[in-house]
């Protein structure tokens, strides 16, 4: 990643910390994804990376489950370590460092697993990450990650969990209000690398590592949560690169809401990364 779009980044995921924050507790969605990860762990680690931790919503799920492990959750943005640290009571002994793990100093250890909730697509360059990763994870460790079904394609048809795809009348609601700001916007942006399944498996093994689909959940969400969620100015971004904020959210701020439009179902994958 260039160093001008890294600060970017940086820059924009300090300005989304508190909405982030009070999104992921209004909604369930993160947590269930977060979920979804820990049940594809198969023994109990005794230290653990947190990876992306943002406002240390994953971070304590994971105390809950693991109430002896030694955690440190990590982040890239300042305001997200220092709202993480806010809300984690000191009871709960969780070590928060601001750090994009460009050196493997920065991890303040090495782990048995590397917790990657809704994390890992967001980093550029993930061949070097996994670099970093592999550097840190003890002998026996493993990564866990999530990708959304649009950010990852998997070789043969999947036909479970059975559900049928939901037109999406939001996003050309708020592509038409742009349109009528005087923005070239013809439909959402997604502004983040996708996978086919055999690419996703050679970015890992030339890293040392053999990765695996552990799971997938169906998950559903309101208008509103997506309404929520695109209203943070890194999302916004994502699915807008050209378009400022503050348009985006007058966009979505159009919708009515007295309008009816219906929930949006998702597959989301839990993935497994071990030493090959």
């Amino acid at each position: 990643m260039n160093a001008p779009r890294k600060e970017t980044l940086r820059q924009l995921w300090g300005e989304s910390a508190v909405e982030y924050r009070d999104h992921v507790k209004k909604f369930a969605t993160h947590r269930r994804i977060s979920l979804l990860l820990l049940s594809a762990l198969t023994r109990s680690p005794k230290s653990i990376l947190d990876f992306g931790c943002g406002p240390g919503n994953s971070t304590r799920l994971l105390r809950k489950f693991f109430p002896e492990a030694h955690i440190v959750g990590i982040d890239s943005s300042p305001e997200m370590i220092r709202l993480a640290q806010s809300e984690t009571e000191p009871g709960l002994n969780i070590a928060y460092r601001c750090s994009d793990l460009t050196s493997s100093e920065e991890s303040g250890g090495s782990f048995d697993v590397i917790f990657c909730s809704n994390s890992l697509f967001h980093v550029d360059d993930k061949s070097q990450l996994l670099s970093r990763f592999r550097e840190i994870l003890k002998p026996g460790g493993c990564v866990v990650f999530s990708m959304y079904e649009f950010l990852f394609q998997p070789q043969g048809e999947i036909s479970w969990p059975y559900a049928e795809a939901i037109t999406d009348s939001l996003i050309p609601h708020v592509v038409e209000k742009l349109q009528g700001y005087g923005y070239p916007v013809v439909s959402r942006k997604e502004d983040r690398e996708i996978f086919r399944e055999i690419d996703l498996k050679d970015l890992f093994l030339a890293r040392g590592l053999i990765v695996r689909c552990a799971g997938i959940i169906r998950i559903n969400r309101t208008w509103e949560e997506r309404r929520s969620f695109f209203r943070i100015p890194s999302v916004a971004q994502e699915v807008f690169p050209n378009v400022p904020t503050e348009d985006v959210r007058r966009a979505l701020d159009s919708v009515s809401l007295d309008s009816v439009y219906p929930d949006q179902e998702r597959n989301v994958y839990g993935f497994v990364a071990e030493m090959a």
